[in-house]
């Protein structure tokens, strides 16, 4: 029986488990794990409400991860453009493009004696796409490992596998992964539920989707590379933020409308239940003489 599955662009599960694995996420996970305060003196949220809050916070971290993906390559464009001299520049501009990553690039040129430029881009790294940057840049934000490791472990936690970010896995990740639920998670609903592995494999996927914001990451991944030319080249004047501002507002007016209609809810249902019973127990005057 085929089991359910999902596709997502590699970069945004890789905003996703940056926000996933940031202090941020780690602290606020430790307080909702800790639950009841052990002092009865101490005031919390309810759970309710700190959930939300949680999914905010995820929100602005994914965002925060696109944007400053999004400077970083605009400082890497800079960086191979001031690599060149003016020569150099020209002739790649006119022969392959404006797009710097269809040059063929390994490094500062040296056709002048001008050390100084030689020495300020010496440390300019040369990839073959702008994927293999965007690994490269990730797993610099990671420090205790790499950003597969990090993309398969957050899968793993919700259930989730990918066959590109196993540890065989070599070369370059591809632009698409396909994730599928972990043969332990399925055997796990099954038992709990009772239900088919079909059923149980697409609860699994779609909510690993849903908890790690994988829908908005991907949102805000193609608004940047929309406004990067669609190949990482220089970006456009409008910056990703707009579109990562847009989509948070989006999400936060969602979730003040959810919290407002939660609080009329309950007052409105109290009134409801009183008049009721008052319709039952209070019989009109004519009704009563009868």
């Amino acid at each position: 029986m085929s089991l359910a599955t999902t596709s997502a662009p590699t970069s945004a599960l890789m905003y996703c488990a940056l926000a996933e694995l940031s202090p941020e996420m780690q602290t606020f996970d430790d307080i909702l794990d800790r639950g009841c305060p052990s002092s009865p003196s101490t005031h919390t949220l309810p759970t309710e409400i700190m959930l939300l809050v949680r999914v905010e916070l995820q929100l602005s971290l994914i965002a925060q991860a696109v944007d400053l993906s999004a400077r970083a390559l605009d400082a890497y464009d800079a960086s191979v453009r001031h690599s060149l001299c003016g020569d150099c520049l020209t002739y790649n501009q006119d022969v392959f493009g404006d797009d710097i990553w269809r040059w063929q690039w390994s490094g500062p040129c040296a056709c002048r004696a001008d050390r100084r430029r030689r020495n300020a881009h010496r440390e300019t790294r040369s990839f073959r796409t702008v994927g293999e940057w965007r690994e490269h840049h990730s797993s610099s934000r990671i420090p205790t490992s790499s950003i597969r490791a990090a993309m398969s472990f957050i899968l793993e936690r919700h259930g989730c596998q990918s066959p590109a970010l196993t540890a065989s896995s070599v070369g370059a990740l591809p632009e698409m992964v396909v994730i599928t639920a972990s043969p332990p998670a399925v055997e796990r609903c099954q038992t709990w539920l009772g239900e088919d592995a079909a059923w149980c494999s697409e609860v699994i996927v779609q909510k690993a989707r849903r908890e790690l914001g994988l829908s908005v990451a991907e949102d805000l991944d193609v608004a940047m590379q929309k406004k990067n030319g669609g190949h990482g080249g220089p970006a456009a004047k409008e910056h990703p933020r707009h579109h990562c501002t847009t989509v948070l507002s989006h999400s936060a007016l969602g979730a003040v409308a959810s919290g407002c209609a939660a609080v009329l809810t309950l007052p409105v249902l109290s009134v409801a239940f009183v008049v009721l019973v008052a319709c039952h127990y209070v019989r009109p005057f004519g009704i009563r003489a009868a």
